[in-house]
């Protein structure tokens, strides 16, 4: 594809019943289409502004379509890529202004306050905190107040109901844990204990169900340097305990994360982007 990785989703971009790829790096974003065998075919490539780094997708103006969010590292925005009739080509693009510092490198999409509408999660990371941007379900977003996280921010954030109450939580990365946030619905946020990793510095972090017990657990990678994953296997209402085999060895410098399961076997695969 001509340019580094920054980023990689797993979505369900069309209506085949197979997983596809969207990645971003370099030039922009590439999406791959998936065959149902586990191969990919390149889709197609769009433009996402200055240094692409990291996307989410969602439907952000409620109509039917897929749309992306991406970081645009070294900025002061995001740009918005709406879906149109044959992909993200045929849309619309936006650059949309964020208030952090010093620039993007994290995005997240989830609806925090319940009110049927995508918002927009962005680190913040020199203030350590997360910055909110309410949407109206119409592809226009407000500024809501900031979420502390008492640490590092810097990439990866994972957007989920963590301890099964129905709202939508919050972790992030930190220098020696992954720091969890727990909603309310309403779109504010209290801090539960962090999950303590000193072997692996968390660069990246997001969920999956990696046993097939049914309840979400965690896992960080180690960004730059030798390769490492740790895992916090869940026990229910948000807690999690350290997998006994991790940490485990992997390429170096796993950046990104994503979890989906691949093969079809009932248990989350881990994707990384190295």
């Amino acid at each position: 594809m001509g340019h580094a990785t920054a980023s990689v989703l797993i979505v369900a971009q069309d209506e085949d019943g197979s997983s596809d790829l969207i990645l971003v790096g370099g030039r922009g974003v590439t999406v791959l289409r998936g065959t149902g065998s586990g191969d990919f075919d390149v889709h197609e490539v769009v433009a996402a502004g200055e240094n692409p780094v990291h996307v989410e997708a969602g439907d952000l103006d409620q109509d039917g379509r897929l749309d992306l969010v991406i970081a645009n590292h070294e900025t002061s925005y995001l740009t918005l890529l709406f879906g149109g009739p044959s992909g993200f080509e045929s849309g619309r693009s936006e650059r949309f202004s964020v208030d952090v510092s010093p620039h993007p490198h994290a995005v997240a999409l989830a609806d925090l306050d319940e009110d049927g509408f995508p918002d927009i999660v962005v680190d913040d990371r020199d203030r350590r905190r997360l910055r909110v941007y309410r949407g109206h379900g119409d592809g226009s977003f407000d500024v809501s107040e900031p979420v502390a996280v008492g640490g590092d921010p810097y990439r990866g954030m994972a957007v989920t109901d963590l301890d099964g109450d129905g709202h939508v939580d919050v972790l992030t990365p930190n220098r020696s844990s992954v720091a969890i946030q727990i909603g309310d619905g309403r779109g504010t946020f209290s801090s539960a204990p962090h999950l303590e990793s000193a072997s692996v510095p968390p660069f990246s972090t997001t969920v999956g169900d990696f046993n097939g017990d049914g309840i979400l657990d965690v896992v960080a990678g180690s960004g730059n340097g030798p390769g490492r994953l740790m895992v916090w296997l869940g026990r229910g209402g948000g807690l999690a305990e350290p997998d006994p085999k991790a940490p485990y060895e992997i390429a170096d410098g796993p950046t990104k994360l994503a979890t989906a399961d691949m093969d079809g076997d009932g248990l989350d695969d881990i994707l990384v982007t190295s």
